[in-house]
């Protein structure tokens, strides 16, 4: 008798812990997707600041060019 009552122990906690593991999965699947958006913020956000970067370098270079050009004029 003792063994039966092991044995539904062992089920029951069983049972249990597949349920913990099936919801520490889900939730691992949301963080996996948030993380996933955020990399998507992350990767425009610095694809915009590179072109801000470009762009301010082309202009130190040009502005220079142009007022010289004016003043030799």
């Amino acid at each position: 008798m003792p063994q039966v009552s092991h044995q539904k122990e062992t089920v029951e906690r069983l049972a249990k812990i597949e349920e913990r593991t099936k919801s520490i999965f889900q939730e691992l699947r949301e963080i996996k997707l948030q993380l996933q958006m955020a990399n998507g913020r992350t990767r425009t956000l610095e694809s915009k600041q590179a072109l801000i970067f470009g762009a301010g370098g082309v202009l130190v270079i040009v502005m220079p060019i142009i007022v010289n050009l004016l003043m030799g004029i």
